[in-house]
């Protein structure tokens, strides 16, 4: 089973993400974090197998909070789903240790599905 946090500050996209990821078998979210802070505390406290992160929340974004959460729980891998992505960024958010980018748009569930399908296939082989 992967675990998986969810940190995004809209709550309707929390709760979309996380009806889509119930249907989607092996995987289980484990907790929602509303900004990058709360993301950073929750990754250290519930060590989940995959951090949804949105990029543009209050406070604490999730720029910041990509290199703390690979910091802190350098097992995680963090998905990056946000509708604020540049060509530029993603070339950025890989580098500062983003398993993975996902822009938000209409197509953009099944690709989060995939990414994290993938990382439960890579759990699994070991």
């Amino acid at each position: 089973m992967v675990r998986v946090l969810l940190a995004d500050d809209l709550e309707d996209i929390r709760t979309l993400l996380t009806l889509v990821l119930r249907n989607t078998g092996g995987v289980e979210v484990v907790g929602q974090a509303a900004d990058g802070e709360q993301a950073i505390a929750l990754a250290h406290s519930l060590r989940p197998d995959v951090v949804v992160l949105d990029l543009d929340m209050p406070g604490t974004t999730g720029w910041y909070a990509l290199p703390e959460i690979r910091r802190r729980v350098p097992t995680a891998r963090v998905i990056v789903y946000s509708a604020v992505i540049g060509a530029q960024d993603e070339e950025t958010l890989l580098a500062s240790g983003a398993h993975a980018v996902v822009r938000k748009d209409g197509s953009s569930l099944s690709t989060l599905v995939e990414a994290i399908s993938s990382v439960t296939d890579e759990l699994e082989a070991g």
